[in-house]
């Protein structure tokens, strides 16, 4: 690994060292950095998912937050070595003008994990992957009525496969599955977005101001302490939801006015002060990573 990095187009005497996910799954890589870090380079690491800051604990934040000398999160540090950016995006478009009438529901992973866990509490693995999948089917039989063929279901990345339950549950309301790829066009073609867990997708969304609500099981995707008033003020103007009643019964209230009901001044007060901490966006302070400011 030494050699493959010592051979590589990677600078030799960086000042400065920035990563994300590189982190984690690229061996050479790793390699590289503990060499360079080892020789004084400073490290900075970048927020990569979006349970950051909100989940219960994460062994990938803490972890990250201990070895490197600048930690960029989306909105919520506060500790010395934190620096706070906006939440980032593969790609950026533009809102259109006009949505059509489907609503789109983006699944959390169905396939139970090869391992038991990745140390954080949202991960499915065993015993909870069940759960999830009986939460989404009740969750599918409620809402199916409601929108009967104006529904699309967006499944986690590199998911393929769904229960024969769910699937004719689908059939019977005429459901479909999104064939988009990108899935920033998926949610600006979407009248509106229902996350069914609590990660990067739904962040992104509420960032851009697309409307989106947030339907999740505490039991499977518990946050920490200083999270919950967050999540609470979306709650109280509907955009948050933890149980399946409380959900469809404030469908029932804005189908008639969807974009009527985000534009009005507590949801959006609401999800102000969310983004604010969790999601900022259009701050620019992203390009302060180039001028010195990390390595200060």
């Amino acid at each position: 690994l030494t050699k493959l990095s010592n051979n590589s187009a990677l600078p030799k005497k960086p000042k400065l060292l920035l990563t994300s996910v590189s982190l984690w799954h690229d061996e050479v890589f790793k390699a590289y950095a503990a060499e360079k870090v080892n020789s004084g380079t400073k490290l900075a690491i970048m927020q990569h998912g979006g349970f950051y800051g909100t989940t219960l604990y994460s062994f990938f934040e803490e972890h990250e937050e201990k070895i490197s000398d600048k930690y960029l999160v989306w909105g919520w540090g506060g500790k010395k070595k934190h620096y706070n950016i906006d939440i980032q995006f593969k790609n950026k478009i533009k809102n259109p003008q006009v949505r059509s009438n489907k609503i789109l529901l983006i699944t959390h992973k169905f396939m139970d994990s090869h391992f038991m866990s990745s140390m954080l509490p949202c991960e499915l693995f065993n015993e909870k992957a069940y759960k999830y999948e009986k939460f989404f089917h009740l969750f599918l039989t409620k809402i199916g009525p409601i929108f009967n063929n104006r529904i699309n279901v967006r499944l986690f990345p590199r998911e393929n496969k769904l229960n024969q339950e769910i699937i004719s549950t689908m059939n019977r309301y005429r459901i479909n599955l999104s064939n988009e790829k990108s899935f920033i066009k998926d949610i600006n073609n979407s009248l509106l977005s229902i996350f069914c867990y609590s990660g990067t997708p739904f962040l992104q969304s509420i960032s851009l101001q697309n409307p989106s609500i947030l339907y999740i099981s505490e039991e499977l995707d518990p946050f920490r302490e200083e999270a919950k008033k967050y999540f609470y003020a979306l709650k109280t103007v509907g955009i948050f939801h933890t149980s399946e009643e409380s959900l469809i019964k404030h469908l029932l209230n804005i189908e008639n006015n969807i974009n009527g009901w985000w534009n009005s001044k507590p949801v959006i007060d609401a999800r102000n002060l969310f983004c604010k901490q969790y999601a900022p966006y259009g701050n620019n302070k992203t390009d302060e990573i180039t001028t010195g400011t990390l390595t200060d």
